[in-house]
C-alpha cells in the first residue's frame, strides 16, 4: 500500500536506524576524555623517565661498590683479631690500616652520592612533578562538577572494574563512588606509580 513504509520486525521503518538514546556529542566526549587520560600518563611515564635517565648520569648506582668495601672491611677486622698476638702484632696492625682506610672510603663514597643526589638536575623532574600535579589539582577543583566534558574525569568504565579502588578513584571526580567514573588525580598519582614501577625505579 502507497504511503505505508515496510516495517522490520525490530519495529524501525525500513532504511531507517536504531536511537541509541545517547546525545551526538557522545562521541566526542569520550575521545576528549580519552586523550586527556593518555595525556597525563605520557607525561607521568616522561618525567619518570627523564629522572631515570638522569640520575644514571648523575648518580651512578654504589651499591654493589659499597657493599664489596664492607665486606672486605669485616674480613680485615676478622683476620685481625685472629693475629692478636706478640708474634703476629706487625700483620694484625696492618690490616687494621687497611680497614680504616677501606671504611674512610665508603664514606667518601656515600657523601658523593649524597651530595650528587641533591643536584638541581637531578631535583629537576621531581620538582617540575610538583608544579604539574599542582596545576591539575588547580584545573580539576575549577572545573564544574557532574557531567563528563570536564577535567575531572579521565576514564568512565563499568563500576565492577574498579573493585577494589572504586571509592579512591573516584576522588574528585564529581561523581559518586561505585559509578565507573576514574577521577584526573588519582589517575595522575596512579600513571606515576606504575610508569615508575615498569621503569625500575619502585
Amino acid at each position: 500500500m502507497e504511503g505505508v513504509a515496510n516495517v522490520r520486525p525490530d519495529g524501525v521503518p525500513d532504511g531507517g536506524s536504531v536511537d541509541s538514546g545517547l546525545p551526538a556529542e557522545f562521541g566526542d566526549t569520550m575521545s576528549s576524555v580519552a586523550h586527556f587520560s593518555l595525556m597525563i600518563f605520557v607525561v607521568a611515564t616522561a618525567l619518570n623517565l627523564v629522572e631515570r635517565l638522569v640520575r644514571s648520569i648523575k648518580v651512578p648506582d654504589i651499591h654493589r661498590q659499597v657493599s664489596s668495601l664492607q665486606q672486605e672491611v669485616a674480613s680485615l677486622r676478622a683476620q685481625a683479631l685472629k693475629l692478636v698476638s706478640p708474634d703476629t702484632f706487625a700483620q694484625a696492625a696492618k690490616a687494621d690500616r687497611k680497614a680504616i682506610a677501606l671504611e674512610k672510603d665508603v664514606e667518601r663514597l656515600q657523601k658523593v652520592h649524597m651530595a650528587n643526589s641533591r643536584h638541581w638536575l637531578v631535583r629537576m623532574p621531581g620538582l617540575l612533578r610538583s608544579v604539574l600535579f599542582a596545576g591539575l589539582l588547580f584545573v580539576v577543583v575549577m572545573s564544574p562538577k557532574g557531567g563528563l566534558v570536564t577535567r575531572r574525569v579521565v576514564m568512565i568504565l563499568e563500576p565492577g572494574w574498579l573493585w577494589p579502588l572504586g571509592r579512591w578513584m573516584s576522588v574528585l571526580s564529581g561523581h559518586a563512588a561505585g559509578t565507573g567514573v576514574v577521577g584526573a588525580v588519582p589517575w595522575a598519582v596512579l600513571s606515576h606509580r606504575v610508569s615508575k614501577y615498569v621503569l625500575g625505579m619502585a
